[in-house]
């Protein structure tokens, strides 16, 4: 059976891989979903983006995990760059969902399309460490696929402020590209990132990761909440199952 680690995006914490992590477990497989630091309704927002990897590499060190299937959703994607870096002899697979794929230091900010940034930077303009947008603001971008109420109830229970330092900083990947780790690129086919298709996660993103398997399934953005069964199983059939 299967090791995974899973690393949520913005404006989440771990429990949005619950259902997720239910169904995997329920397969057999051994699934840690941590929180991130700063994340959760009463997180430290003085958190920068080297904390997230550094969370994420004590958890595999510590608890000595090894052959691991390491999952980023979103924002997830840069973290388990950094952590596939850190510790590549302990990874398997990296797989992004939807995820942001970086360059050498790139910021998260600098991926974030102009009207969703412009949020973040009034935001940082009044002072505030974290942000966490409107419902309406998302409900058409993250939420397509289910009805108005899900969705409200979805972004009443799992979405949370997102600090807002770890998307100004700066993340250094000078290995990651090079390593030569099997990678996998997940992504729904209703999940729109752009204005047009080149501007999509698959192939914005997914093109950063030469020689990767991309794998396309019916769901959203927010596919951990909205189907996660679909996503248990398309990440089970990557560990062989």
């Amino acid at each position: 059976m299967a090791t995974y680690v899973l690393v949520h995006g913005a404006y989440h914490d771990g429990s949005c891989w619950d259902a997720t992590t239910h169904y995997l477990r329920g397969r057999g497989h051994t699934v840690h979903a941590p929180s991130l630091p700063g994340s959760g309704p009463d997180g430290d927002h003085r958190v920068g983006h080297a904390h997230y990897s550094a969370h994420v590499i004590d958890l595999i060190v510590g608890g000595d995990l090894h052959e691991v299937t390491l999952v980023g959703h979103s924002m997830g994607g840069s973290v388990v760059a950094g952590v596939a870096e850190a510790v590549p002899d302990r990874i398997m697979t990296v797989v992004f969902v939807a995820g942001v794929v970086l360059r050498d230091g790139q910021r998260l900010v600098d991926e974030i399309p102009s009207a969703a940034r412009a949020p973040l930077e009034q935001a940082l303009a009044r002072g505030e460490t974290a942000y966490l947008p409107p419902f309406d603001a998302v409900r058409a971008t993250f939420f397509p696929t289910v009805t108005q109420e899900v969705a409200a109830d979805l972004y009443r229970r799992y979405w949370r402020p997102q600090p807002l330092a770890p998307l100004l900083d700066r993340v250094h990947l000078p290995r990651f590209h090079r390593l030569g780790l099997t990678t996998a690129y997940l992504v729904g086919t209703q999940d729109v990132r752009g204005v047009s298709p080149e501007e999509n996660w698959d192939p914005y993103f997914s093109s950063r990761l030469p020689g990767t398997r991309v794998v396309r399934f019916p769901g959203d953005h927010e596919i951990m909440l909205t189907a996660p069964r679909v996503i248990a199983a398309e990440l089970a059939k990557l560990s062989g199952e």
